[in-house]
């Protein structure tokens, strides 16, 4: 998986069905990153905080899909 559309396509498949419903209700606003590999979530107030959040889990070389909570983006809009 290297393509930019793939992994945004797998980040928003992994959002909506497991963080979708909750997130919007407790995190409106904030962002998370998704780690594609393990459906793990970081939630932080700002993009960089849930990056570097999702990075501090020492997985060297791990893929993450950043969403930011209650707004559609290109790709989950379809």
């Amino acid at each position: 998986m290297s393509l930019p559309r793939e992994i945004s396509e797998k980040g928003d498949g992994i959002y909506k069905e497991k963080y979708k419903r909750s997130y919007e209700k407790r995190y409106f606003g904030q962002y998370v990153a998704i780690d594609l590999e393990t459906g793990a979530a970081f939630v932080a107030p700002d993009a960089t905080a849930a990056i570097r959040s999702a990075q501090n889990t020492g997985k060297e070389g791990a893929l993450f899909h950043l969403v930011r909570i209650g707004y559609q983006t290109s790709a989950n809009s379809r």
